[in-house]
């Protein structure tokens, strides 16, 4: 799949979770927070947040499957994701993210 193609893909397989799987996805890899930053946000412990998105990745990858993807890592977690993640991380340090 192309990028785009591939990212419209995420989205509409994320679209399609409960809101709480979708709101641990985009903290966790969209918004790259750690476990413990994502515990502190719900108010739950780090063990649960761990926990709960395993299912939820889980639940994105049969989502794929539904839709006929391969779920694999390199679908679920793009290498635009990578990218995204990497620049938000550089951002935050204050460093060019482009080496």
């Amino acid at each position: 799949l192309e990028s785009l193609e591939l990212e419209t893909e995420v989205h509409d397989a994320l679209g399609r979770l409960p809101e709480g799987d979708r709101q641990l996805l985009v903290l966790r890899h969209f918004l790259d927070h750690s476990y413990e930053e994502i515990a502190e946000v719900l108010r739950i412990p780090a063990k649960t947040v761990k926990s709960r998105l395993f299912a939820a990745r889980q639940r994105l990858r049969a989502e794929f499957e539904r839709r006929g993807l391969k779920p694999c890592r390199t679908i679920v977690w793009s290498d635009s994701w990578k990218l995204c993640s990497r620049e938000r991380r550089a951002r935050r340090s204050g460093r060019s993210w482009i080496a």
